[in-house]
């Protein structure tokens, strides 16, 4: 598997009965691109557990949304905030939070 480095290695090539269960429910429904071989059910800071119990080191961060790390709540919090008020708005439109931040940001640059 790409991306996750397991720190304790399960056994090559064996899948356990719940990891086996999840993918073949989830052969139903998927679109057949990928064929995935371990099924992630938490992950905690840098660390990804599989349907096994097994620890994975996340060695990809969903591509940079998770790289402040997995159950985080400090995000978890400003996300849960954040989609009381609006879950999402497109960068076509406009919107006062985004604004705000990056008007924030320009003052940070322009700071000696």
């Amino acid at each position: 598997m790409q991306g996750a480095a397991p720190a304790k290695s399960p056994a090559s090539g064996q899948q356990g009965t719940r990891t086996a269960a999840i993918l073949a429910a989830a052969e139903t429904h998927d679109s057949g691109l990928w064929h995935s071989e371990v099924v992630f059910v938490r992950g905690d800071g840098a660390l990804l557990y599989d349907a096994e119990g097994n620890e994975y080191l996340d060695c990809m961060a969903g591509i940079a949304v998770a790289s402040v790390g997995h159950a985080n709540e400090r995000l978890a919090k400003a996300v849960a905030e954040q989609a009381k008020r609006l879950i999402v708005c497109p960068q076509n439109l406009g919107n006062d939070v985004r604004t705000d931040r990056f008007q924030a940001l320009r003052v940070r640059q322009a700071a000696p």
